[in-house]
């Protein structure tokens, strides 16, 4: 079975990042491959991005076709990136949402539909459980605001693509030990006690597909993204009769970046965050006119978050979407 074995510069942005970006590019960024040839995990890392990559020109697409038509393409290797990083439902949609599926051996194309069905369905009972939730929290006249993936659940043309261990939810400090009283009327037990230097707590019910993360900062710090900032920018979430908000395009990138040099241990290991790159394309390609480029650079300026410079390259080399593309 084959999942079985493993442009121009953005206004704000400080010169000094771009050739900080190539130094680090020089040290982390796999090499390209060969067109016709993928046969090792560098290759492997570069052809996921490739397949994952929202870039829409002409010359990548038909790049990416003529590989899959005529190169030498090792799709176990492929595979078990994709599966160790989470990808393998986002994997079968971008081959979908680029109409390439068909170029695909028959045992893969099947493999990713029925691991896409799965994903579906178990997402779908995720939406139901958070639901219940955020219910409660509206009859009580509080609006949960809904941070990283579980903001996909709600964004319909991702649903299917994301896959979830828990769903992160922000609230207001006075709002929090409230909603922390919900979920234990709905029978979530917590794993630490809500005390005040935690910035979240992990609740689980016997039986749930996932926890839920009750946050009243974004993540330990307090400095780069203020939880009063977020609350203040947060954005209404289409979300079929409940009153629901999120964190603005804006400050997701930058809880992205944030979450990768301090709290991801790939940051210190030099890997390439696959996932969270194909996260930060997917933001760009819908939210590309909404993200202030400008204040992200100086926040990561201000508290000299290297990242910054290092993901840019990263995600037009790997994921194939540039940045600054007007």
């Amino acid at each position: 079975m084959i999942g079985a074995r493993r442009g121009s510069r953005a206004e704000g942005l400080p010169a000094r990042d771009d050739l900080r970006a190539r130094r680090a590019g020089e040290r982390i960024l796999p090499s390209r491959p060969s067109l016709r040839r993928v046969a090792t995990a560098s290759d492997a890392a570069w052809f996921l991005g490739r397949c994952l990559g929202h870039d829409p020109s002409p010359e990548t697409g038909a790049e990416l076709r003529d590989l899959l038509q005529r190169g030498d393409i090792d799709w176990l290797r492929v595979v078990a990136l994709a599966n160790e990083t989470l990808l393998t439902p986002a994997l079968d949609a971008s081959f979908r949402w680029k109409g390439l599926s068909a170029l695909l051996p028959g045992e893969l194309r099947s493999y990713l539909e029925t691991i896409s069905n799965l994903n579906r369905q178990r997402n779908r009972r995720i939406v139901g459980q958070a639901s219940e939730f955020f219910h409660a929290l509206n009859r009580r006249s509080l609006r949960p605001i809904l941070m990283k993936g579980g903001l996909h659940l709600f964004e319909s043309d991702l649903e299917d693509a994301v896959m979830m261990a828990d769903v992160d939810v922000l609230m207001a400090e006075e709002a929090f030990p409230l909603a922390c009283g919900v979920l234990r009327s709905l029978g979530y037990v917590s794993f630490d006690e809500p005390q005040a230097h935690l910035h979240a707590v992990t609740f689980h019910r016997a039986g749930e597909l996932a926890t839920i993360d009750l946050h009243r900062r974004l993540g330990p710090q307090l400095r780069l993204l203020a939880p009063e900032d977020a609350e203040r920018s947060a954005v209404a979430v289409p979300s079929r009769g409940l009153d629901l908000a999120g964190l603005c395009p804006t400050h997701r990138v930058l809880l992205l970046l944030m979450n990768y040099c301090l709290l991801e241990p790939q940051y210190w290991k030099r890997e390439l965050p696959l996932r969270d790159l194909h996260t930060l394309a997917v933001l760009c390609r819908r939210y590309h006119r909404s993200i202030d480029w400008a204040t992200i650079a100086q926040v990561v300026g201000r508290h000299s978050l290297d990242v910054f410079a290092w993901y840019r390259l990263a995600l037009a080399a790997v994921a194939a979407v540039w940045l600054w593309r007007s």
